[in-house]
């Protein structure tokens, strides 16, 4: 309140002047206004000076606030037993990742003939594994050419169409194809993410893709076989496996012998980053594009009667 505002609500009559009675006693009411001002609450003062709807809103957005600020302190997020939201590593998504968990693994990959010279993803593979029996089913494509082979317990095989190796093609082509180890892969590193054995090691590039480059854990070479020699690398969206390396097993490592007079050279336990190469150079690398744990009823799973063949 001012002396304005006073003197609006007790005019001074024309018959007087400044310094009057009047004016004096404006002066010594806006004073002891003043005084007394700085002890009124905070909601005193906003009664004053805004409606009681606004006031009742505030209020109402306040309580709301501080309910959510209590729920967000004591309920806890993510399947976590405690307060607090739960962060996810990378790993944690991966091992959530791979829809399903049935007994057939079906894998899907595009990969180089590396017995040719060739680097391109010329060969399309599609496989089913069944965890269970053994059983593997397995398709692979070159363009327009074909190749259909059932592989039972025993490694006993049935060709169900072969347009792909053929009689020009000889033992090239089938030294490019031979052995398909992603699918097998694929159930390890399922099994080895559910049991802590997976470690992230870089971040990446693959095809494309911005990847986690993951590697198995592995101190030595001789127990963890090809496992050691692995690289997978997990798209950083999907957390799936789209890319796959094979590595040259364990670093090697000068040493001297004892009685320091010569060099000799010793696998080290530190893992190898060198990618590993075939025969006629092409990098050992595979491009994934799907990866399923299903069903044998989803997989259409049904394997044809396979006999080991006749000994004489």
């Amino acid at each position: 309140m001012s002396v304005e505002m006073l003197q609006e609500a007790n005019p001074v009559p024309p018959d007087q002047t400044a310094g009057s009675v009047h004016e004096e006693r404006a002066q010594r009411l806006l004073a002891s206004i003043l005084t007394k001002e700085p002890s009124r609450s905070f909601v005193e003062r906003l009664r004053v000076l805004a409606p009681p709807r606004l006031v009742r809103t505030i209020a109402v957005v306040g309580a709301l606030a501080l309910i959510a600020l209590m729920f967000s302190v004591t309920l806890p997020f993510g399947g976590g037993s405690g307060g607090g939201k739960v962060k996810l590593t990378p790993l944690d998504r991966a091992a959530a990742a791979i829809p399903n968990n049935g007994p057939i693994v079906h894998v899907v990959w595009r990969q180089p003939d590396f017995s040719s010279y060739n680097s391109k993803m010329t060969l399309r593979y599609e496989e089913w594994a069944d965890r269970a029996s053994g059983a593997d089913h397995v398709i692979i494509r070159k363009g327009r050419r074909v190749l259909d082979i059932w592989t039972g317990p025993g490694r006993v095989g049935r060709i169900g169409k072969n347009t792909l190796l053929v009689a020009n093609s000889g033992a090239y082509l089938l030294g490019g194809i031979a052995g398909s180890p992603v699918v097998t892969l694929m159930g390890k590193y399922k099994k080895a993410l559910e049991q802590k054995r997976v470690v992230v090691i870089r971040r990446g590039r693959a095809f494309g893709r911005p990847v986690y480059w993951v590697k198995f854990r592995c101190t030595d070479v001789a127990a963890g076989g090809v496992l050691c020699m692995e690289r997978i690398g997990l798209d950083r969206h999907s957390y799936l496996p789209v890319a796959e390396e094979m590595h040259d097993g364990f670093k090697l490592v000068r040493q001297w012998n004892r009685d320091h007079t010569r060099w000799f050279v010793v696998q080290s336990n530190e893992q190898s980053d060198a990618l590993m190469k075939s025969g006629t150079g092409v990098p050992i690398r595979r491009h994934i594009l799907k990866v399923e744990m299903i069903s044998r009823e989803q997989a259409h799973f049904r394997p044809p009667e396979m006999r080991p063949p006749a000994t004489k």
